[in-house]
């Protein structure tokens, strides 16, 4: 969507111009500090986004709570950390219980809701990613109300090489990134992110009195520095996963608030607002959309990868410095299990960082064959044609984007 940064009133026409919006409901606003369902605050939501579907406004619900839901109805308290199979039974009950509420609300409004439930898994598999990407907008077309959510019950498992466990299927950060990757799944114009802070602001306002909320920024440069530190006991989440969430969307082309859902028409005032940018009253984070595709941004930006691809520095030199695709000369690893298709990341010999992300065109096993190999050595051991290991145009380098 346009945007012009210049614009006092740049925030209110983004505002008024959305058509697709994706609320993200945490469960620091769905569930009280007791573990119970917050009733009232749910119901004044519920009100809310009704009122803009029959203003014709296309909307999904991300929500947070089923595990808080599932732990409430199991007694176990919330100081004391789940395990792992606790997590899963919580969300197992949770989800049922969360769903069951959501459809009780919406009946009355005469809305249809569905539940979805993914994995990280689901936006790392092009087909799989496709198929979640068609469900979504033919439930927007036919007016039914998608409630997303995480499956804590059935995660995905994480592990085909410990050093690389942590980052291969990285969980959602209580579902602000799966809010971030189904804002641009669907192309929204506003992922709105509801949780009990009123945006995001210089210093830690709890502990520092001058700390200023930033009510609007053009430029995610401005997010520099930024104290992101602390969280809540209810969620994974808090604002250093809302900003990476934030920065994520932005960056695909959807603009963000980062707002409180605690006040009274949390939602509505919002959309609602008229006045200069600097009167917003959360935090609004415009599109700042690059020239990559969403194709791209896909591959980059998605949850998770199928396996890595260790290169050497001369490899890694042409691909953050020259724009050059990744060839199997430079490959002097090859971990895990993936096909021709699949999305891998790239990592630099010696360190973890990961350098960039793409679509392989090769399988696991026929690198561990050629790499290091020149191009007019490769024929001799693969019959098919010579090509690249990973296309530029199907490589994103995060270091140059």
């Amino acid at each position: 969507m346009p945007h012009d940064a210049t614009d006092p009133h740049a925030i209110e026409n983004a505002l008024t111009g959305a058509e697709t919006i994706i609320v993200k409901l945490g469960s620091q606003v769905i569930v009280d500090e007791l573990g119970r369902l917050a009733i009232d605050r749910i119901a004044s939501y519920v009100s809310q986004i009704t009122d803009l579907y029959h203003h014709g406004k296309r909307l999904a619900i991300v929500s947070s709570g089923a595990v808080a839901l599932g732990r409430q109805r199991l007694n176990l308290k919330t100081e004391i950390a789940l395990t792992p199979e606790q997590k899963q039974s919580c969300a197992a009950i949770g989800q049922s219980l969360m769903m069951t509420m959501y459809h009780q609300f919406f009946r009355h409004y005469h809305i249809q809701v569905a539940q979805v439930l993914v994995n990280p898994s689901d936006f790392s598999d092009r087909q799989r990613y496709n198929r979640l990407k068609t469900l979504l907008h033919s439930l927007l077309d036919l007016g039914i109300m998608p409630i997303i959510n995480e499956n804590d019950a059935i995660p995905d498992l994480q592990c085909f090489d410990e050093q690389w466990a942590s980052s291969r299927l990285s969980p959602f950060s209580d579902n602000d990134k799966l809010a971030a990757l189904i804002a641009v799944q669907v192309e929204a114009d506003l992922l709105v992110v509801l949780s009990n802070v009123d945006g995001l602001y210089t210093a830690d306002p709890y502990k520092d009195a001058s700390a200023e909320r930033l009510s609007y920024i053009s430029d995610l440069s401005a997010l520099d520095g930024i104290d992101t530190s602390g969280k809540t006991s209810l969620g994974r989440g808090g604002m250093a996963s809302k900003l990476q969430a934030a920065e994520l969307a932005s960056l695909a082309g959807t603009h963000v608030v980062i707002a409180s859902g605690l006040h009274h028409q949390s939602i509505q005032r919002l959309l609602d607002f008229k006045g200069d940018n600097g009167d917003f009253p959360a935090t609004f984070i415009a599109s700042n959309a690059t020239q990559d595709t969403r194709y791209k941004q896909w591959i980059g930006l998605a949850s998770g990868y199928n396996g890595v691809i260790v290169i050497n520095e001369g490899a890694a030199n042409a691909l953050l410095k020259k724009g050059a695709s990744l060839l199997a000369v430079g490959i002097v690893e090859v971990l895990g299990q993936f096909y021709a298709g699949d999305v891998v990341a790239v990592h630099v010999e010696g360190a973890l960082d990961e350098v960039a992300r793409g679509i392989v065109q090769y399988s696991a096993s026929e690198l561990a064959l050629i790499k290091g190999l020149q191009s007019e050595e490769i024929k001799g051991v693969l019959k098919r044609p010579d090509i690249e290991v990973i296309h530029r145009d199907k490589l994103f380098v995060e270091s140059v984007n």
